[in-house]
């Protein structure tokens, strides 16, 4: 499928006079000259003059020597040779991603604004894409599927392109299989088209600059990097646009094990983040959800408000926070819990019709437990279920969520599966997908827990102590599961 889609695009034809032109933008804190290169002259190989106005580069207080006048009489050169302006702003001090950004698009000429990261290559034809989008609703925002270059070889790989943003319980971006109903669109392959994402990566984007302007650009007040992703894409969402990606589009980027740059914040990265991430709750979620954030995440609690009450304070760290709330009340968006029902559906986040709180075996008087979550081979918790002692507190790895659909699930879009749906079969914890394998009945009056495709009831295996499989339901007390909710709405 994905090839006959590579040679739709291939077979696609844009029309110039409809694609409007677009600035480049591409910040850069002491990148490696040939990361940088690479950006910069993929960019200029593989765009049509007719649309590339410019590119900037904006220097965050870059220390390394090359990135001086090397770099400025390089980029003079490439200017000459190829016609198309390149133009370098420089900040005196560190002042981060988003700020550095904002300089850039402030200065662009472009009617749309494309930001990439400094690490990355662009495809031949991947701004077409982006910019006929745009032409058809300037309030839609777009991405390119996101290739991968490695970080070691620097080799450069196709990804998987049916694939969405979102984001877990810690408001972390990540990558989860598209939904069922956006899958099925692929399978007719009746059209090439976009398809939503409800969160960005938020890397390699492209924008109307009118559109980004008056939906209030960036948060000025978010610090360095991290959230402004999770911020934008509410608001957009929220205020009436869209965020898709744009399949025809490919740029590779960079992944690093670990980031390569000093933090300028004495806080570091995690306070900088927490930070920042408190200024989208206070601005974008409801007051469940603010609850919700700092109930399944403590130590976010201690960085933004120490030992403060978090239900009538505002931190001290949120500064002018109400320049943004303003925003929200002049295009009349919409809130956190209109997003999770009509953009997100496929969410795993808790709502109110929705049971969340944690699995207690009533024999042993254990608990689920995502797997491998302390001191294990995985982070992400793939694998067999376990049972654990009940924790009083909240604990992330004890929580779960059943849906009305049948669904039970966990952070990180894990859902209850069984692969081999048959008498003995493990209960794993795979990545969710809507599929019949993974719905389940639980009756609150007999406590079982009812695997819909087989008929069969979760119980304890008999041969390995702690296994919980599937087994033909007996009413043994070993079958019993009580769901033991949790206030998660209420700090």
């Amino acid at each position: 499928m994905l090839c006959f889609l590579l040679n739709r695009c291939q077979r696609k034809i844009y029309s110039p006079k409809r694609l409007r032109d677009a600035s480049v933008v591409i910040v850069f804190h002491n990148e490696a000259w040939s990361t940088l290169l690479r950006t910069v002259h993929s960019v200029i190989k593989t765009t049509s003059k007719n649309i590339l106005k410019e590119i900037i580069l904006v220097d965050d207080a870059s220390t390394r020597i090359f990135l001086k006048s090397d770099l400025d009489n390089y980029m003079k050169k490439l200017t000459l040779t190829f016609e198309i302006p390149i133009i370098i702003l420089r900040s005196k001090q560190r002042i981060g991603l988003i700020k550095a950004r904002l300089i850039g698009a402030k200065s662009a000429r472009g009617k749309v604004l494309t930001f990439l990261d400094a690490h990355c290559e662009a495809t031949t034809g991947w701004l077409e894409p982006l910019l006929d989008r745009i032409a058809e609703n300037h309030t839609q925002v777009v991405c390119p599927v996101i290739d991968i270059i490695h970080d070691e070889t620097f080799a450069y790989a196709k990804s998987f392109e049916l694939h969405w943003g979102g984001m877990n319980w810690n408001l972390h971006f990540r990558w989860y299989p598209i939904g069922q109903e956006d899958f099925k669109k692929y399978q007719s392959l009746n059209e090439i088209g976009s398809f939503r994402t409800p969160i960005m990566a938020g890397g390699l984007f492209a924008i109307d600059k009118e559109y980004f302007y008056n939906i209030g650009a960036y948060d000025y007040d978010m610090d360095i990097w991290g959230g402004e992703n999770i911020e934008l894409s509410l608001r957009v969402w929220g205020c009436g646009g869209s965020i898709e990606i744009v399949p025809c589009s490919h740029v590779a980027h960079v992944f690093r094990k670990s980031s390569p740059y000093s933090f300028p914040r004495k806080e570091g990265v995690m306070g900088t983040l927490y930070t920042n991430l408190a200024r989208v709750i206070e601005v974008w979620m409801n007051q469940d959800y603010k609850n919700f954030f700092y109930k399944i995440n403590p130590v976010a609690k201690k960085v933004v408000y120490k030992d403060e009450p978090i239900s009538t304070n505002l931190s001290s760290k949120l500064v002018n926070i109400s320049s943004r709330i303003e925003i929200k009340e002049r295009l009349q968006c919409n809130d956190f819990s209109w997003f999770l029902k009509n953009v997100w559906k496929e969410n795993f986040f808790p709502t109110r019709d929705r049971f969340f709180g944690k699995i207690q075996n009533i024999k042993l008087g254990e608990c689920f437990q995502k797997p491998n979550t302390i001191g294990g081979p995985s982070s992400v918790g793939v694998g067999r279920i376990e049972l654990e002692k009940c924790l009083i507190e909240t604990y992330a790895a004890q929580c779960f969520i059943y849906t009305q659909s049948g669904l039970i699930m966990t952070d990180e879009s894990l859902c209850l599966d069984v692969l081999d749906p048959m008498v003995g079969s493990s209960i794993l914890l795979l990545a969710c997908s809507q599929i019949k394998r993974q719905k389940w009945r639980y009756n609150p009056i007999s406590n079982v827990v009812i695997h819909i495709q087989t008929n069969l009831c979760i119980d304890l295996s008999s041969t390995i102590e702690r296994r919980v499989v599937l087994n033909k339901c007996n009413n043994n007390l070993s079958q019993r599961w009580q769901m033991i909710p949790i206030n998660w709405y209420e700090y």
